[in-house]
Parts: C-alpha cells; structure tokens; sequence
C-alpha cells in the first residue's frame, strides 16, 4: 500500500512502544548496535526498559545526551537510581520508602509523583532576574510621585494609600489583564508578521529561533519602556538599572548564540549566530518597532486622558511642581546678576581711627579705570585720597597726643 516507505509511514501513522529487558539491553548497547537502537526508540511513542541494573540506566542517559543533544532531565526514588540522577542534566528525587538517596543526589526533590507536572511549568527566568527585575527594584527604593515637602504640606495625599485606592482588587484585576493583553501582543503581532515576511534573498525568515529572539527582544524593550512611563523620579540608580538591563540583555543574547559558547557547550549553546542572523534584517527591528508601539501606544492614551481629564491630587501636585522647577533657574539667574553687580570693599576694624571714614563714604580703594595708557595718571586718585587720609590721622593723633599735657597744666 505504502510502496518502499511502508515502514516509515507506518511508523508516523501508528503508535508503538519499546519493552525491553536488562539482558537485552546489554546487547542493544553494544557499540555497533547502539545507534540502531537509539533511532529505533525515537520512532516509539514510548520505551520500557524494565530489570535493568543501575549501570545501565546511566548509559540509556548517557546515550540520548551524546546522540541527540537533548536536555535529559531523570526521576528517581532509590539508591539504584542515584547514578542515573547523576548522569542526567536535570535530576529528580522522590522521597519514599527506599530512602532519601535519590533525594540527596537531586537537583529537585519532592515527596509525592504527582508535584512533578507543577515542576515541568517551571521555565528559564534569567530576563525576569537580570532584564527586569533591577528597573523594578530601583523603581520601588527611589521613585517619589511628589518630593518630601509637598508631602508635608498636602497630609490629604495620605489619603488614597489609607483608602486603599492605590491597590484594590479592581487594580489588580486591571494590572493582571494589561499584562495577559501585552502577552497576547507580543507573540501575535511578530506572528502574524513573520507570516507574510521573507528575506531579501527570498527565503523564509518565520523560523523558531528569529520569532524567539524577536518576542525576546519586543518583551524586555516593552518592559524597559513601560518601566520608565512609571517611574516619576529619576535618579543615576534608575538610569543605570534601565539602561543597563538592555545593554545586559544583547550582550548575553549574543554570547548564548555564540561560537564560543558552542565549542565548549556543544549541547547547551546549539543555536549558533541566531541573533546575529536575526537582528541583521531591517524587517526584523521594523517588527519589533511595530510590537513595542501596539503595546505602548494604548497605555500612554489612557494616560493622557486619566491625567488631563480625570486627575488626582497627586497628579496636580506633580504638575505644580514641574511648573516651580522650570522657574527656579530664572531666578538663579536674577540672584547672580545682583551679586555680580556690587563692587563693595570690605575691611577689618583693626585699622588706624583714619579709615573709619573710608569704610563709611562706601568708595573704593581700587584704581578707577581710566582710559589713560600712563600707570601713575590711573593710580593718582586713589593715591591722593590715600594721602588726605593719612594727614587726617596725623592730625588726630597729635590732638590726642597733646590733650593730656593741657589737663595736667590745668590741674598745676
């Protein structure tokens, strides 16, 4: 019916399983034969390998990872699986009636079977640690809606917090469907896009890798912008986590998708030069562009009109605010010229008695500036009111010099 592939389309339009025991094992796993059955089980839905010694379960382990270069992670719950945990990626331990062996030698452990379909839900969360956590995080230390003093004027903005108003279940319900909207967002829009898309040499672009990275690259940019539409106090913290989540981020897209990586982990690290394939296409950063604007462009519309239509008291206060900051450098400014503007001299009171006058006529004892190139014509004024000066202290000391001996002649 099939013709020469007959077992080949029997083999996809049928189920099978594999049951083989440990002493047909041990012929199946000979060199010459191990292959064979490697590609002989690949083609069953599922294989049994039943009475088999520990050893040999650690080489059906060994064997998938070295041919196929899968991620193989293993569940065990007794001493005679501690070796095949061990060989395995991801080990698994269950705690029960042979002995907490299989526990110890785990990566997870867990006392009951069931718990490992909530362990298979758990996926690789390096952006939500490094990406965008940190934006988050100095969000939450340093962002203020209004400063110190505006908050001390104004105890009605405690208001809100104490009402609950700022977190209720309706805000949670609202943040809960942005974030699944965003989701939908950022997968349907590159998919709908790649579908219709090629490249410039006319081969397909929609592959699994170039639709990863670009949601990939969509999320955490969304992320970064949304991020920072929150945050309205900014400080050297918020800008170095912002913008050094996305500086992060490209660099280790880069070096997962590197040929270094690959030649010391050839089966971690197998997508060589995806991200560099992918983000060298003009229509790839048009997508992503299309994707952060149809995630972005709803949340700043209803902004604008919650703020300018509906606003709070912390809304208006913020807007005072910006208003006084953009007048204060006006000031600033008013204030210098003034400063600048007086040319005063000042002086200590240990002076002789003949100064007093000077400090109190207000004049300076700086050289005027005349335009006469002759040095003694500029310094002639300031010299002759130096010299009346000194004339008068004489005289005033030889009057205070001779009223004692007018005194005393007065007594005699």
């Amino acid at each position: 019916m099939y013709g020469d592939d007959s077992v080949f389309e029997e083999a996809i339009i049928a189920e099978y399983a594999l049951v083989i025991n440990g002493h047909s094992l041990a012929h199946a796993l000979e060199p010459q034969l191990e292959v064979l059955f490697l590609d002989l089980a690949c083609l069953c839905k599922s294989v049994i390998c039943c009475r088999v010694t520990p050893m040999q379960k650690a080489q059906v382990v060994e064997l998938v990872k070295r041919h196929k270069r899968a991620v193989t992670p293993v569940v065990g719950d007794g001493a005679n699986d501690v070796s095949m945990i061990k060989t395995s990626h991801i080990g698994v331990g269950i705690s029960g009636q042979e002995g907490m062996q299989a526990v110890l030698a785990s990566d997870f452990s867990f006392a009951q079977f069931r718990y490992l379909q909530r362990l298979l839900l758990w996926f690789i969360t390096l952006f939500n640690i490094v990406y965008t956590s940190l934006p988050v995080l100095a969000m939450g230390l340093f962002d203020q809606d209004v400063n110190d003093q505006n908050s001390l004027r104004h105890p009605g903005l405690y208001k809100s917090g104490q009402s609950h108003l700022l977190f209720n279940k309706r805000q949670f319900f609202l943040c809960t469907l942005h974030g699944i909207s965003t989701s939908f967002l950022l997968f349907f829009v590159p998919y709908g896009a790649f579908s219709v898309m090629v490249k410039e040499d006319g081969s397909q672009l929609s592959d699994q890798q170039t639709l990863a990275v670009t949601i990939a690259t969509s999320l955490v940019i969304v992320v970064s912008v949304q991020i920072g539409l929150d945050t309205h106090y900014w400080t050297g913290v918020n800008h170095l986590f912002v913008w050094g989540s996305l500086t992060m981020y490209f660099a280790v897209l880069f070096a997962m998708h590197s040929d270094g990586l690959f030649g010391i982990f050839p089966n971690t690290f197998s997508c060589v030069g995806a991200s560099r394939n992918c983000l060298s296409e003009t229509s790839v950063w048009l997508v992503i562009l299309l994707t952060t604007a149809v995630c972005i462009v709803p949340d700043l519309f209803i902004r604008s009109i919650r703020v300018n239509l509906f606003p709070t008291q912390t809304d208006k206060l913020r807007r005072l605010q910006q208003s006084r900051k953009k007048q204060r450098p006006q000031e600033q400014n008013l204030r210098r010229v003034r400063r600048t503007s007086s040319r005063r001299s000042a002086y200590a009171f240990s002076h002789q008695q003949g100064f007093g006058e000077l400090i109190t006529s207000g004049k300076n004892m700086r050289a005027n500036r005349i335009s006469s190139t002759c040095p003694h014509e500029r310094t002639a004024p300031s010299s002759n009111f130096i010299d009346n000066v000194i004339k008068r202290t004489n005289v005033v000391s030889c009057v205070s010099f001779g009223s004692p001996n007018k005194h005393q002649s007065d007594t005699e």
